[in-house]
């Protein structure tokens, strides 16, 4: 698969794991609430195969790769902590005000760990969807540490190594946490980093060993195992399989597979992935992501009606976007790639000099 332009299928995907957080969110809160989970392990694996081509095979520098995390989420997600930390204490109907620690460590991606007599997942205010944010904040920075021990040690076999050391061990914490459920009011265990980035490492692992050595097995892939290992994962989401942990265990390898083979899909399917509106809701997919938790907060809590909101969080989705985060988005990158070139040209001066 060629990564070199946009693709448009790839927008589908975000535009469908959305939907899902949506609909098991608000539209079937009760019986199918898991596929609102599920939306999520699509949004991971896509991460993990985008993160294995800017890292390892773009070799985008490290500087230049947190500059554009930061930009691409920082400005949306400070602004919403602040926003939500305010409404929490003095709108919501039932007030909560966080302490010092909880609002700092939220934005340092640490909430999930602090503090740890509470839970990023509580009923106290509308941030449990940020645990996801903090599993891939924190499975970036490993990846970019990776990268650089890749690009020093110039091994494919030691970075494949390194890749796969790090899925078993995802892979090993999440077993470990379903046979052995923590107690206490903390996070659940499941949903911390060194178990949740399973399925970003998967796909980052298989990727890289898919892009780094071409073997006859990659192109013998039948176009239905995509589709089937999708449906598999799937199915791991409910509630047979899910009370025995196949979602965190045996879903996210699955999602890993179907990611790294989504252009070997049926026709019909990459048509249904490259469909225009369902690209665009993934070009908006952060912003919705972000502004709907509040919503289905109150849907939860408050019995507000789940079509209005619904229509509120797409609304509210749609004003972040277009009225600051795609404009602050353009503007900041804009800033950062002239600081990069008034500081290559700094660069170039100084070597001609000497």
């Amino acid at each position: 698969m060629n990564l070199q332009g946009h693709i448009a299928h790839l927008d589908g995907w975000r535009g469908l794991a959305i939907s899902a957080v949506f609909f098991g969110h608000f539209v079937s809160k009760a019986q199918y609430w898991w596929v609102g989970t599920f939306g999520v392990a699509l949004f991971f694996v896509l991460s993990g195969f985008l993160m294995c081509n800017i890292l390892f095979f773009k070799s985008t520098k490290l500087p230049d790769f947190f500059a554009r995390r930061i930009i691409r989420v920082g400005p949306t997600f400070v602004l919403f902590v602040l926003a939500i930390t305010v409404y929490a204490s003095t709108m919501q109907p039932v007030r909560y005000t966080p302490s010092a620690t909880e609002v700092l460590s939220t934005l340092l991606f640490l909430r999930s760990y602090l503090p740890s007599n509470s839970g990023i997942i509580n009923d106290d205010w509308p941030i449990g969807h940020l645990w996801s944010l903090n599993v891939e904040e924190h499975t970036y920075i490993f990846l970019a540490i990776a990268a650089l021990c890749a690009r020093k040690l110039n091994r494919r076999w030691m970075t494949a190594a390194i890749l796969l050391v790090a899925t078993t061990s995802a892979f090993y914490f999440s077993v470990y946490y379903v046979l052995h459920p923590a107690s206490g009011n903390g996070t659940p265990a499941y949903f911390r980093s060194e178990a949740a980035s399973l399925g970003i490492l998967a796909a980052v692992s298989l990727s890289y060993i898919k892009r780094s050595w071409s073997h006859r097995v990659f192109d013998r892939i039948h176009p239905l195992l995509p589709v089937v290992s999708l449906a598999v994962a799937f199915v791991c989401f409910t509630d047979p399989l899910r009370w025995r942990g196949f979602h965190l265990i045996i879903a996210p390898l699955c999602l890993a597979f179907t990611i790294n083979f989504l252009d070997r899909l049926p026709a019909a399917f990459i048509r249904l992935l490259s469909n225009e509106r369902l690209c665009w809701i993934g070009r908006i997919s952060f912003s919705l992501y972000i502004w709907q938790q509040p919503f289905h907060f109150a849907v939860c809590h408050y019995d507000m009606n789940a079509w209005l909101a619904v229509f509120l969080a797409v609304g509210l989705g749609l004003v972040s976007f277009y009225g600051f985060e795609n404009p602050v988005r353009l503007w900041l990158t804009k800033a950062w790639d002239v600081r990069k070139s008034n500081t290559s040209q700094v660069g170039q001066a100084i070597i001609i000099l000497k």
